[in-house]
């Protein structure tokens, strides 16, 4: 584990939360959060291949790598405090993907493979400088447990459905990777913001969305559990970027063909909050 001197660099206030349960194998799956995916009247499309990596598990348990990074908390967002308060240089140290919101709020933040992209309400997409700052964001050192394979049309609310009947458990952090084909994918980004900022409603309906059809790329995101959720976005919080870096974004919808599905699970979790006046003086109270 990194030291705290090394966490404070950027003149951060560190708040450690670390998550520490066995370590879970997905063997028997046991989903008991009322916030799981429920699709009605419909059966749920299986994987056509799904592959286990229960080494990885088990040398995780010992991994101080393996913990899910987060800079500032979505409650500020929410509340909005849209300053950036830690760069893409310092994230690099904690994770190599992941997502967030830039400085300002000015586009959406995709990372992978150690790359760090920012895809902006305009459409535009460019790879963001280490100096650079995000607002928020959450990065892992991506190391999949399990990878599966679909090989039929699935939307997003049947995967998200059908990767919550594989868990053993929805009360823990998962991390995901998908590389796949897209029949539909539907993303969003936000304009950069000024101060005095507007309410994070506002800023949403400023959002530009973009629809695009028959594209290939990568998702990455994450899973959280409902008590996270004044931390990170509950439940599945997902990106795109296309392989051409010509489509990006927040996803809103899309209708996956065909692709791979890697699986990171984790039970620690750091946080650091900013420190500074607005953050010490907000309520955090948005919505």
């Amino acid at each position: 584990m990194r030291s705290l001197k090394q966490k404070l660099t950027v003149g951060l206030c560190l708040l450690l939360v670390t998550l520490s349960f066995p370590a879970a194998l997905f063997s028997h799956p046991v989903p008991n959060n009322s916030r799981k995916h429920v699709v009605s009247g419909k059966s749920l499309p299986k994987p056509s291949s799904d592959v286990i990596l229960t080494n990885k598990a088990s040398a995780d348990s010992q991994d101080n790598n393996d913990v899910v990074f987060t800079a500032s908390i979505s409650t500020a967002i929410y509340s909005a405090l849209y300053d950036g308060v830690v760069t893409y240089g310092m994230l690099k140290r904690f994770g190599d993907m992941g997502l967030g919101a830039p400085d300002r709020i000015d586009g959406e933040m995709f990372a992978v493979d150690g790359r760090f992209y920012n895809i902006l309400a305009d459409g535009s997409i460019y790879e963001l400088a280490d100096s650079e700052k995000a607002s928020w964001a959450t990065v892992k050192f991506f190391r999949p447990d399990r990878i599966l394979t679909f090989d039929k049309p699935i939307s997003c609310p049947d995967l998200y459905a059908t990767l919550d009947t594989l868990y053993p458990t929805l009360n823990v952090m998962y991390a995901f990777r998908i590389d796949g084909a897209f029949s539909y994918m539907q993303t969003e980004s936000t304009p950069g913001q000024s101060k005095p900022y507007i309410p994070f409603l506002e800023l949403l309906a400023q959002a530009t969305q973009f629809y695009n059809y028959d594209v290939k790329g990568t998702v990455v995101g994450f899973r959280f559990p409902a008590y996270m959720e004044q931390v990170n976005v509950g439940g599945y919080h997902m990106h795109f970027l296309s392989d051409d870096k010509k489509v990006g974004g927040h996803i809103k919808d899309c209708t996956m063909n065909r692709g791979r599905v890697a699986i990171d699970v984790t039970h620690k979790a750091d946080v650091i909050v900013p420190r500074d006046k607005d953050f010490y003086e907000s309520p955090l109270d948005g919505p």
